[in-house]
């Protein structure tokens, strides 16, 4: 398997080429990759609503 080079386009081929035997290692850090993302999600809407529940109590 050859790599493609720097700025060529990626065709359907090129996906086929890979092993199959990586696949559930892929889609396993797929999911990690999400519930990360998701658990970044979170806790930046718990910090901006504790921002703003403090700003609220300094301004009254």
């Amino acid at each position: 398997m050859t790599k493609p080079e720097a700025g060529s386009p990626v065709t359907k081929s090129d996906y086929n080429r890979r092993k199959l035997s990586t696949d559930p290692f892929i889609e396993r850090k797929m999911e990690f990759l999400i519930e990360s993302m998701d658990d970044l999600s979170m806790e930046h809407i718990c910090l901006f609503y504790f921002f703003y529940h403090s700003l609220s109590r300094q301004q009254a």
